[in-house]
This record gives C-alpha cells, sequence and structure tokens, in this order.
C-alpha cells in the first residue's frame, strides 16, 4: 500500500545486515539474481512507522535447502521475526543469540547436524512451534520447559538418551503434541513423567550399548 502511494520504503538496517552477513558467510560467491529471490521469494517483509519513518522489517525466512551451514550471529536483530525456518541444511550450531527473538512463534530446523540445543532456547517467550527432528541432538536444555506456549516440540530421529527434567514443565499442557521416536530413550534412565510419552513412542533405535537392559 505504501509503496503504491510514492512513500520512501527503507529496509531496517539490523534486518538488512542480516541478510548481508548470511550471504558472505554461506555463499560468498553468489549471483545477485539468488540474491533477489533470497530477498522477495523467501523472506516476509513488512513496513511499520518508526521515528517518523517508514521502514521495512522481516517477519518470516523459510530457507530451506540451501546449503547453509552458519546462522550469523546478527539473526538477533531480526526483533520483528515470527517464522524461522531452515530445514534441510548443514548448519550444526544454533547460535545462543536466537535466545533475543523474543517475537519468534515458529522455529522450524529439521534435517540439519545439530547436536545441542542453547539454554537460550528458554527465552523465546512466544514460541509455540519447535521442530528440530533428523538431526544429532543428544542434549536439550532444561530451559525449554520455559516454553509455556508450546504446543508442537518434534524431536523424533535424533541421539537422545535422556530427556531433562525441566522438560516435565511442559507436559502439564494438555494440547502439546510431543514427537520423540527413533531415538535412544529408557523410560528407566529418565524421569517418571516421561514413562507414557517414551513408551508410546513408535519406535526406538537400535541401542549398540543396549542401555535398556
Amino acid at each position: 500500500f505504501y509503496g503504491n502511494q510514492g512513500c520512501d520504503i527503507l529496509p531496517d538496517e539490523g534486518d538488512r545486515d542480516f541478510i548481508l552477513d548470511l550471504i558472505n558467510e554461506n555463499w560468498a560467491d553468489t549471483t545477485t539474481a539468488f540474491i533477489d529471490i533470497l530477498k522477495n521469494s523467501y523472506t516476509e517483509w513488512e513496513d511499520y512507522w518508526e521515528d517518523g519513518n517508514l521502514v521495512s522489517r522481516i517477519t518470516e525466512i523459510r530457507y530451506d535447502n540451501k546449503a547453509i551451514t552458519k546462522i550469523p550471529n546478527s539473526i538477533a536483530d531480526l526483533d520483528s521475526l515470527r517464522w524461522l525456518e531452515l530445514q534441510n541444511n548443514q548448519i550444526t550450531l544454533i547460535p545462543g543469540y536466537i535466545g533475543l527473538l523474543t517475537k519468534l512463534q515458529d522455529f522450524i530446523i529439521s534435517r540439519n547436524n545439530i547436536a545441542v540445543l542453547p539454554p537460550q532456547i528458554g527465552d523465546l517467550v512466544s514460541l509455540e512451534v519447535l521442530k528440530i527432528d533428523e538431526n544429532n541432538l543428544n542434549d536439550i536444555t532444561s530451559n525449554i520447559g520455559y516454553l509455556q506456549f508450546l504446543h508442537t516440540l518434534w524431536l523424533s530421529e535424533n541421539q537422545l538418551t535422556i530427556l531433562p527434567d525441566g522438560m516435565c514443565d511442559i507436559l502439564g499442557n494438555s494440547n502439546i503434541v510431543i514427537n520423540i521416536d527413533n531415538n535412544f530413550l529408557c523410560p528407566e534412565n529418565n524421569n517418571p513423567c516421561f514413562e507414557d510419552l517414551i513408551k508410546s513412542g513408535s519406535t526406538q533405535l537400535e541401542d549398540p550399548e543396549n542401555v535398556c537392559d
């Protein structure tokens, strides 16, 4: 609308810097055409009035299948981001700065190479959906229990043997859906609050150490 009225709309400086950092750290030799598609087809922007100026901020990111290896720390500047989708990339680390995205509602980072969730994940006070299935997770931070609005949690096909006691807190939400199949979880090695959840998992990976014996 504002563009049709001839208004000058500039991208927020922090949001622009994130795009530049992402490109420099993952596709330094990419083409201008790819950058244009990334910004215009896989990124959603909304316009806001700020200090008397009209600025455009990123609200949704859907960068699936883009061979991303690193999430730049400048992701912390995306303070209007509500949807972050990074499926089927080559990411090994979620930066702790992710915890500053207090408006983030959906975080989908399935099919990567992530081994650990940072404790700052518990600072995502608006988070409703967390999908981190098909990774290499061997540890879940207890701070996941702080996510009081979480209703979808996908942890399937990882390397988990223990679920943190703090995660018991989110089991009290009767509407929550948790997928944990294809891990190495045994009821006797976990907090009793997870017994039904673990037993309801459709399958468990073959455990080479026979931890359930």
